[in-house]
C-alpha cells in the first residue's frame, strides 16, 4: 500500500505543472538577427507547485532535418532566469513572455526552440524539472 501512495504522489508531481510554448507556433519563420517573442504559459494545477526559473535554447536540427537527434543539447542558450507568470492579456492561463535574440550566426533551416522548467511541487516541495521544444524556420 506504501508503494502505490509513493508512485500516485510521483505521478502527480510529474502532472501538475506541464508549461506550455504559447508562441511561436511550430514552423514559424523566423529571421537570423531578429528578435523572437517566446511565451510560455502555465495552465492551472491541481497539486500545489512553486515555479522557478526557465532556460531558453535554441538547436539547429541536423542537415537532415532530424531535430530529434539534437532535442537534449542546448547549445546556444538565449535567455536564462526567473519564470513568473502572471495574467496576459490575449492568454487563457497565467504566461511569461521573453523577447530573445536569435543569433545572427543561426544557419538556415529547421531548429528547435527548447525550454526547461524548474519548479517544486508537493507537499514536500520536491524540485523538478520538465522539458518541451516546437520547431521554428530560421531563415537569413
Amino acid at each position: 500500500m506504501k508503494t502505490a501512495f509513493v508512485l500516485l504522489a510521483l505521478v502527480a508531481a510529474a502532472v501538475a505543472q506541464k508549461v506550455t510554448i504559447a508562441s511561436p507556433a511550430a514552423n514559424t519563420a523566423v529571421k537570423a538577427g531578429s528578435n523572437v517573442v517566446v511565451a510560455i504559459d502555465r495552465p492551472a494545477s491541481e497539486t500545489r507547485s512553486t515555479d522557478v526559473a526557465v532556460i531558453i535554447g535554441l538547436q539547429p536540427c541536423r542537415k537532415d532535418g532530424n531535430c530529434d537527434a539534437v532535442a537534449s543539447n542546448y547549445a546556444r542558450v538565449l535567455y536564462h532566469g526567473p519564470f513568473t507568470p502572471k495574467s496576459v492579456d490575449g492568454h487563457s492561463d497565467p504566461s511569461h513572455n521573453y523577447t530573445v535574440k536569435i543569433p545572427q550566426n543561426t544557419t538556415d533551416g529547421k531548429a528547435l526552440l527548447q525550454v526547461a522548467h524548474f519548479y517544486y511541487a508537493g507537499i514536500g516541495n520536491n524540485p523538478q524539472m520538465e522539458t518541451l521544444n516546437t520547431v521554428l524556420q530560421i531563415t537569413s
